[in-house]
């Protein structure tokens, strides 16, 4: 009898595709989670749910705080209940690295954030600072316990490796939407009439708005392209630079910049649906080892990718790999204004990308869950 227990303190849709998987080869799967966020896939039924202490956002206290508390309650319940379980771990919380040095049980890994790397790159923690090189060195010992460990690009295989951690497969993320948005008339978009946005080029940025993004390029272009009546700009989301971008658009006056808070799921995919180019964006600090999951997700919605990142970046990569789009640096403002200007004015062009995404949304597909499953029942048989 083959029972696995799977560990993440926020399960979106990802860990929901993947304990999905689970429940097909596994005679019993158990969740441990914090929170559950459902998508466009229910969690089955066939999952056991055991909650535990949920991830805490709202300061950087509350985070340390939260993911000490999830760490403790995996190590307790591994140890206490679910001793000759199979266990597949995710990096949240960030120190379930170190679980394999507290339980016994065979366990596997995740990596979707490379810890303590990641609070290094957001300014968190100083690479000075004693609590990163114990946690390195924590790190090293726990990765050597993993009976396989997957990551989800190439540059965190690069990282893992200089730590010697063994047995390390790369595995994409992928998309929590399987098919392209319903076509909408634009004319009938509740979105697009509620915001009167009928009939323009919408170039839409979704997401955090943190201090690893360099959205103020968007604003730049935007300025750029403010007499082009056509073409408007969409900003949703929230972080820390969500009132210092909209006292800019303020001041400027850019009445082709919209900005908004997240949108529910029904409302973002009209949004999708009327979508003419996504743009993600990424700092350099966090181009080699990962590559933000929205892009999997405007892939799969068939949109054209502006991306503003490195141009050695992961992210860069794929788009180039992929044809789906292009990439601009941060000081490349001008060459992204170009590029929206032709999109706008093109639909042939758009046509093009609109198919190159299509075509590069096979290879992040809900089978990548599938595969890493497959892989734990094979490391731990």
């Amino acid at each position: 009898m083959r029972r696995l227990v799977i560990s993440n303190q926020w399960c979106a849709y990802l860990w929901i595709d993947i304990a999905n998987h689970a429940v097909t080869i596994y005679d019993e799967v158990v969740l441990l989670t914090g929170q559950i966020s459902e998508l466009n896939t229910p969690l089955s039924k066939s999952v056991s749910v055991e909650f535990i202490p949920p991830y805490v956002r709202r300061s950087l206290l509350t985070r340390w705080v939260s993911w000490l508390r999830g760490f403790v309650s995996v190590v307790w319940r591994l140890r206490t209940q679910y001793r000759n379980y199979e266990v597949l771990l995710s990096t949240n919380p960030p120190l379930a690295t170190w679980v394999p040095l507290f339980v016994p049980n065979k366990c596997s890994l995740y990596v979707m954030d490379l810890y303590p790397e990641a609070l290094l790159m957001t300014g968190m923690v100083a690479k000075r600072n004693p609590a990163y090189w114990i946690w390195r060195k924590m790190n090293k010992a726990a990765y050597q316990r993993f009976a396989r460990t997957w990551v989800i690009t190439h540059g965190m295989k690069d990282a893992l490796e200089k730590l010697q951690a063994p047995r390390i497969d790369v595995i994409p993320l992928w998309s929590a939407n399987t098919t392209k948005p319903a076509d909408t008339d634009i004319a009938e978009n509740a979105f697009l009439v509620r915001h009167n946005l009928s009939g323009k080029f919408l170039v839409v940025y979704s997401g955090n708005l943190g201090k690893e993004h360099d959205i103020e390029v968007l604003i730049e272009v935007a300025k750029r392209l403010r007499r082009r009546e056509s073409i408007q700009f969409l900003i949703i989301g929230q972080g820390w630079k969500y009132d210092e971008i909209q006292k800019e658009v303020k001041n400027s006056e850019l009445g082709n910049v919209l900005m908004l808070p997240f949108q529910d799921a029904a409302t973002f995919q009209l949004v999708l649906a009327a979508a003419g180019l996504g743009v993600v964006a990424q700092s350099e600090r966090t181009a080699s080892v990962c590559i933000p999951s929205k892009t999997m997700n405007l892939l799969a919605s068939e949109i054209p990718i502006l991306a503003i990142a490195s141009l050695e970046s992961e992210l860069a990569k794929l788009i180039a790999n992929h044809k789906c789009g292009i990439t601009v640096c941060p000081e490349q403002p001008d060459a992204a204004a170009d590029f929206i200007y032709r999109l706008a004015n093109e639909p042939g062009l758009v046509g093009m990308y609109r198919r190159a995404a299509k075509e590069a949304a096979r290879h992040f597909s809900a089978d990548n869950a599938k595969r890493l499953i497959d892989g734990v029942y094979a490391a731990n048989a």
